[in-house]
């Protein structure tokens, strides 16, 4: 009898247990159907990072490749480099992208391909940027690599995101697997026609087979871009200009891209792209500082640094209406630069001494 008033007695507290675990099954299956409703809707068909990987994965075998944030990406033609030096290059640009991504980059093609050269674009703006803070951009380049990849690599991945140390515990842990939060198309008709028919219905800021991304956009021409010439009058005149530094965690990345490089025999190029602007938000003092950090740096790891906003333009001149913006090439500045660093790297891979090409 005394079994049996126990046995009643529970059981309503089971009855309680199972709705509450079928309550928590119902809320976060519709949170997952929410969740793909949302990415269908607005996550791009093929984002800029998405749009990387996927073409690497298609373009074979490369010995050159090109890592890099969005300069990079609008900035250099493979195929022109490629014509001069004979080279198979990709380009491995994406928005944004930190230095961590771009070891990722170099490592990834290395293992894939065995490179023999990574052309490494800096950007100032990159160096005093924390990677926590850049946080849309590396969720974009790691979701969308996962997209190329078997699903226990695809999980690795996922894993070393969300508990490395710049985002474990913050937001971007989570929103890593709600990409519409951070990698979205504002127009949610075409992308969804696009999804529908799988394929690009407006090539407009998509990639060549190549990796580039071409731009017949122009610069506003009415805009001052301050020269050389009269920087040190700007710099007594301007009331505002962007701090230039190197964190310690972006010094660390450019380090094991230098080591990772010498381990492997890869021919490590780090560059720094023309720009319209640097002079203007930079002050020369500051700039020129941090162009000597960044050469000792490079130097003591046994490579060179090349700055070709330094560049004596007899050799290497772009003209206002070949950027596309203040801080980026158009398709007609990225042909006159590309088919300049196919020369340039010619000539060093002869033992040129490329010292007397820059004027600062």
């Amino acid at each position: 009898m005394q079994i049996s008033e126990k046995s009643s007695s529970l059981h309503p507290k089971c009855k309680r247990v199972r709705r509450k675990i079928l309550t928590v099954l119902l809320l976060l299956a519709a949170l997952t159907a929410t969740n793909s409703l949302l990415c269908f809707l607005v996550e791009p068909y093929r984002s800029s990072s998405e749009e990387m990987w996927r073409g690497y994965a298609a373009f074979g075998n490369m010995n050159t490749v090109y890592a890099g944030t969005s300069q990079a990406l609008s900035g250099i033609i493979p195929e022109d480099v490629d014509k001069t030096l004979g080279s198979r290059s990709y380009n491995m640009g994406t928005n944004m992208q930190s230095l961590h991504d771009s070891k990722i980059a170099i490592q990834k093609a290395c293992s894939d391909h065995k490179i023999s050269r990574a052309v490494l674009v800096i950007d100032l703006e990159v160096l005093g940027t924390e990677r926590s803070a850049n946080f849309r951009a590396d969720e974009s380049f790691y979701h969308a690599k996962g997209k190329i990849e078997p699903s226990p690599q695809r999980a690795a991945d996922a894993f070393s995101f969300v508990t490395s140390d710049a985002f474990f515990g913050k937001p971007a842990s989570l929103t890593y697997f709600m990409p519409w939060i951070y990698n979205r198309s504002t127009d949610i008709r075409l992308n969804v026609r696009e999804k529908l028919q799988r394929k690009v219905l407006n090539p407009d800021g998509h990639r060549t087979a190549s990796g580039f991304e071409p731009s017949k956009e122009v610069v506003n021409q009415s805009v001052h871009f301050v020269g050389w010439e009269e920087a040190d009058a700007w710099d007594h005149t301007a009331t505002a200009f962007h701090p230039l530094s190197l964190t310690q965690d972006n010094r660390k990345e450019l380090l094991e891209i230098c080591r990772f490089c010498k381990d492997h025999q890869i021919d490590l190029v780090p560059v720094v792209l023309p720009s319209l602007n640097f002079l203007n938000i930079y002050r020369v003092e500051d700039y020129l500082a941090m162009k000597e950090t960044l050469t000792q740096l490079f130097r003591a790891e046994g490579y060179d640094y090349y700055d070709f906003n330094c560049i004596d333009t007899s050799l290497l001149s772009v003209a206002s209406t070949q950027y596309k913006d203040v801080g980026h090439l158009n398709s007609d500045g990225a042909a006159v630069f590309s088919k300049f660093l196919g020369k340039f790297l010619l000539a060093r891979d002869r033992g040129t001494d490329l010292s007397g090409c820059f004027v600062r």
